[in-house]
């Protein structure tokens, strides 16, 4: 009868294939094989810690490179990723993120109706290296009604405002709404369109002022196609800033969350930031919905 040979004879055989396979792929590799390309396994240790040193400098050098693309692509504002940007971009619209592995911008596609005003968030934000080059190209684009930098010579460093959605309640009630219609199909129909939720901006000192110190600020629509930020002031009238006043050099996008109701229509129900998961039983994608309700059914 005979007898099998054992499990680590197998093993090595294949390392051994492994490695030849290895060294016609990868040239540079095929110094190291060394005895075994006449068979030896002696070296087998050894070879398979260069193998794992060759393939670990590869992937090392594969990391630092895109480190480095998304270094060009994005800032860090109060350690969260946004990325760059030379449009002039309004809290509230509806686009898709576009662009190489070295340059991205956002391509504006729809702008929702909001009747009713959605509080936002903001903070002052002194500026790093990379997000005052990134306003400073920005600049150059956008051009902004009002003169930006400040003159007075006490000021030690310059600073931006970083103003996000908070009431992402108000929001989600917005788009599912019955004036919002079209661009709630559209979401549905184009699952990589995303929300800007966040942008990083520069005002005019006078500006900065008035937002970074109002009780409450709102975005807001004016005529058909525009938003605003309004601040609202105890005993104060209240005040309008446009985007154009001001230079938006960053942004953060957030998607949909979709979810199936009771009488079978589709729902947002939450919104979250766009390298994020939606929660649980909710998906950004309508398909893959689909495909889960789908599932469920056919397992009953």
């Amino acid at each position: 009868m005979r007898h099998k040979p054992p499990i680590v004879v197998h093993s090595i055989a294949i390392a051994i294939a492994f490695f030849k396979s290895a060294s016609t792929a990868f040239p540079k590799f095929k110094n190291t094989l060394g005895p075994l390309s006449n068979g030896s396994l002696a070296s087998v240790p050894n070879l398979i810690l260069n193998f794992n040193t060759y393939f670990m400098n590869k992937f090392t050098c594969l990391a630092v490179l895109m480190a480095c693309l998304t270094a060009c692509k994005t800032i860090i504002v109060q350690h969260e990723q946004q990325t760059k940007t030379t449009q002039n971009l309004q809290l509230g619209s509806i686009g898709e993120q576009r662009g190489s592995l070295i340059f991205a911008d956002y391509n504006h596609t729809a702008l929702p109706t909001y009747k009713q005003p959605l509080k936002l968030k903001v903070t002052v934000v002194p500026y790093s290296k990379a997000s005052y080059k990134a306003f400073e190209t920005a600049t150059h684009a956008q051009q902004p009604s009002q003169q930006l930098q400040s003159t007075d010579s006490v000021q030690q460093r310059p600073q931006y405002l970083k103003i996000e959605i908070a009431d992402r309640v108000g929001l989600i009630h917005s788009l599912n709404s019955s004036h919002n219609s079209s661009v709630f199909q559209f979401l549905k129909q184009k699952p990589t369109a995303h929300i800007v939720s966040t942008i990083a901006v520069a005002f005019s000192p006078a500006v900065m002022a008035q937002l970074s110190s109002a009780q409450e600020v709102f975005l807001e629509q004016t005529g058909q196609h525009n938003y605003i930020l309004k601040t609202y002031n105890p005993g104060n009238e209240s005040q309008s800033v446009f985007f154009n006043q001001g230079v938006v050099f960053g942004y953060k996008a957030s998607k949909v969350c979709w979810t199936l109701t009771t009488k079978r229509r589709y729902t947002i129900v939450d919104i979250v930031e766009s390298d994020e998961n939606c929660p649980y039983c909710t998906h950004s994608r309508i398909k893959a919905l689909k495909s889960r309700t789908n599932s469920y059914k056919r397992s009953l």
